[in-house]
C-alpha cells in the first residue's frame, strides 16, 4: 500500500517540530547570553551618553561630568543586572508551576490529554490517518507530549539559557561596558570641548556596531538597524544637551 503523500502545508509543520527539537541547547544558550549583553551595551551606552552630554551642555566641568557618568553606571548596572534577574526567574517559575501541572494531567487524564492534542493539529488542517499517526507518535513519548502540550497550549516553551543569576551579571557587565565609553575622553581630555567630541564619535560609532549585532536577532538589515541607534543615541544625546544648556542659562 502506498504511502500518503505530506501536502506542502503538514511538510512544512513537521520541519518546524524537527527543528525544534533538534535546535541544540549551546546555540540557544550563547544566543540568549549574546541577547542579553547586546541589550545592556545599548541602554548603558544610550542612557549614559544622554547623561553626559546634557550635563556637558550645562557646562559643569569634567569633574562633574565623571561622576555624574559614573553615578548613572552604577545605578544602572544593579537596575538593569536585577531587573533582567527577577524577569527570567518569574518566568521559569511560571514554567516550572506550568510544566508539573500538565504532568500531573498528562498522568491521570492522558484520554483527555491526547484528545487535546487531537483538537490541536485538527485546527492546524491535519485529518484522517496522518491526523492518527501524529497523535499517537508524540502521545507515545511522554516527554514530546509534555513539550508540544507546553508550547501549543500554553504558548510556553523552555528558554536553554535563562539562568536567571548568569544572565543578570551579562546585563550589569554589558551595561558597565556601554557606559565606560561617553565617560572615557574625560578622563584623558582635560578640555570639555575636545573630550565630548570624542564622546560623540566613540558612543556614535559603538551604537552603530551595537546595532549591527542586533540585526542578528530582528533580522533586520544591518544598515537600517545600525542608523536606528545612531539616530536614537544622537536624538537623546543632543535633547538633553540642549535641556542642560537651557537650565545653565536659567541659574
Amino acid at each position: 500500500m502506498a504511502k500518503k503523500r505530506l501536502t506542502p502545508k503538514e511538510k512544512q509543520h513537521l520541519r518546524k517540530l524537527a527543528e525544534e527539537h533538534l535546535c541544540s541547547e549551546e546555540s540557544a544558550e550563547f544566543g540568549g547570553k549574546l541577547r542579553q549583553a547586546v541589550f545592556g551595551f545599548n541602554d548603558g551606552l544610550v542612557s549614559t551618553f544622554a547623561v553626559v552630554a546634557g550635563v556637558a551642555g550645562a557646562m559643569l566641568g569634567s569633574r562633574v561630568i565623571i561622576l555624574t557618568g559614573l553615578a548613572n553606571l552604577v545605578a544602572g548596572a544593579f537596575s538593569m543586572g536585577l531587573g533582567s534577574y527577577l524577569s527570567l526567574k518569574s518566568e521559569n517559575e511560571y514554567y516550572d508551576k506550568q510544566l508539573v501541572d500538565e504532568q500531573k494531567e498528562i498522568e491521570t487524564k492522558p484520554d483527555i490529554e491526547r484528545e487535546e492534542v487531537r483538537i490541536i493539529y485538527m485546527k492546524k488542517g491535519f485529518s484522517g490517518k496522518l491526523l492518527d499517526k501524529m497523535v499517537d507518535k508524540i502521545t507515545s513519548n511522554k516527554q514530546l507530549w509534555l513539550d508540544v502540550m507546553m508550547k501549543e497550549e500554553f504558548g510556553l516553551s523552555r528558554n536553554a539559557c535563562a539562568e536567571p543569576r548568569l544572565l543578570g551579571l551579562i546585563m550589569s557587565g554589558a551595561f558597565v561596558i556601554g557606559s565606560i565609553i561617553p565617560i572615557l575622553p574625560y578622563l584623558f581630555f582635560p578640555l570639555n570641548g575636545e573630550a565630548l567630541k570624542i564622546t560623540i564619535a566613540f558612543s556614535l560609532i559603538g551604537l552603530f556596531l551595537a546595532g549591527v549585532i542586533k540585526s542578528f536577532f530582528t533580522k533586520e538589515h544591518w544598515l537600517k538597524v545600525g542608523l536606528e541607534m545612531v539616530a536614537i543615541g544622537a536624538i537623546s544625546a543632543g535633547a538633553t544637551y540642549f535641556i542642560g544648556q537651557w537650565f545653565a542659562g536659567l541659574v
